[in-house]
């Protein structure tokens, strides 16, 4: 039997380290991420990120995940297929709906925890991005 990953037992998500990267998902957005947990069986993944020089991104949420993202600093924007927006602010628990297209705006700065999980596991299109961070924990 595999042993879990390494896992840091703290970080400040306002001061810790983070690595930067690029989302390809969203555009080639740059951003820098931290990835806190990834559980053995890749079924869960808490992950934060920051996007110092905020972001405007498209997200359909994947089917075969669950997402929650907790706000942590800054602010941001929700817009949907309907126009209607909602306003991201330090606090929010946000859930993604799976297959609902949202428009993203977040302000410099914006940080986030995000959760992902699965009980299939998550699919590469979400880990895939995280390489480098991921081989941090592992």
């Amino acid at each position: 039997m595999q042993s879990a990953p390494r896992q840091a037992d703290s970080f400040n998500v306002l001061t810790g380290d983070y690595l930067p990267t690029v989302l390809t998902e969203f555009g080639d957005t740059p951003a820098e991420v931290r990835v806190l947990h990834l559980s053995h069986d890749r079924r869960q993944l808490v992950v934060a990120c920051r996007y110092e020089g905020g972001a405007s991104v498209i997200s359909t949420g994947s089917p075969d995940a669950q997402e929650v993202f907790f706000v942590v600093a800054g602010k941001g924007l929700r817009t949907f297929d309907d126009g209607s927006s909602t306003p991201m602010v330090v606090g929010d628990l946000i859930f993604v709906l799976p297959g609902q297209q949202v428009h993203y705006h977040y302000d410099p700065g914006f940080t986030i925890v995000v959760h992902f999980w699965s009980p299939d596991g998550l699919d590469e299109a979400i880990t895939a991005p995280l390489g480098s961070a991921i081989v941090e924990v592992a």
